[in-house]
């Protein structure tokens, strides 16, 4: 399996790991090296690092990570291929179709790629036209992804299939543990990365309007400066909010949930897979 960060595996993979594993199956997880390894050696896979630049458009550091995926497949000669996240759907597909392993893909958004339109959007389209070309599945949690993928002539409809989210563990995320504050302050929560693709200006344009008349209500931001992307949100816009009241910054966090037990309402970050309904 091959996804673009270690920290992806370890926050929205881990159960499909653990029941892999338990199925008796080995699990490999070639990701980009983000300080989050030993999160998934702990959920008993084993770990191959990639030159993985999520946010890059050098062609030159692409053809590089399609070297390093050939050579991966040569080495560990796997079963199946697991991809999620453009980069992996797109060479990691492309390097199993070389080396004859059947490859099953997943495709939770878009991304800022397909978020608009330009060169970029059509380079990346030609690049999933033929790293999806041999896939045995591609799953879409959106219709309309679904849709705009076989529109496009980017994958046979014949190879596609909808799943209903990426699944959530209804144990470690139990609602009834939510919404608990006794202060009687409103609290809204945005967790997210903050780049403009993530909703984050429509948050902050809602925090600016109801504030107007519910001014008590309190606005928060939960997620990383993901400075490497084009979309990013720099620190002086982000500080520019704080200092007018607008929204409470809440840093980073590797566990979520003290947070959103805080919060009385949840913002989704990502309009385009809130529901995989159809």
């Amino acid at each position: 399996m091959s996804i673009n960060a270690a920290w992806n595996v370890v926050n929205f993979r881990a159960g499909l790991v653990r029941a892999l594993i338990a199925d008796g199956h080995e699990v490999i997880a070639a990701v980009g090296d983000d300080g989050a390894l030993a999160g998934i050696e702990a959920l008993g896979a084993r770990v191959v690092t990639l030159p993985m630049d999520s946010a890059g458009i050098s062609p030159f550091a692409d053809l590089r990570l399609l070297a390093h995926y050939r050579a991966l497949f040569r080495h560990e000669q796997p079963d199946v291929y697991l991809g999620w996240t453009i980069k992996p759907n797109i060479y990691g597909s492309i390097a199993a179709a070389f080396a004859g392993v059947p490859a099953i893909n997943n495709i939770s958004g878009l991304g800022t790629a397909f978020l608009g339109a330009g060169w970029l959007m059509r380079v990346v389209g030609v690049l999933y036209r033929i790293g999806l070309r041999r896939s045995a599945t591609v799953f879409f949690q959106n219709a309309a992804d679904r849709e705009l993928f076989v529109g496009r002539g980017l994958v046979r409809e014949r190879q596609t299939a909808l799943l209903p989210g990426s699944g959530i563990d209804g144990v470690a995320f139990d609602p009834a543990h939510y919404g608990q504050t006794t202060d009687g302050v409103f609290r809204f929560l945005l967790v997210a990365r903050l780049i403009r693709d993530k909703g984050v200006f429509e948050f902050i344009e809602a925090a600016r309007t109801i504030r107007v008349t519910h001014p008590a209500v309190r606005f928060q931001i939960l997620g990383f400066l993901d400075v490497a992307n084009r979309t990013a949100i720099d620190r002086a816009t982000l500080e520019g909010w704080v200092a007018e009241g607008l929204i409470d910054y809440l840093g980073v966090a590797d566990d979520v949930r003290p947070f959103l037990a805080q919060a009385d309402g949840s913002a989704l970050a990502d309009a385009d897979v809130a529901l995989a309904l159809g």
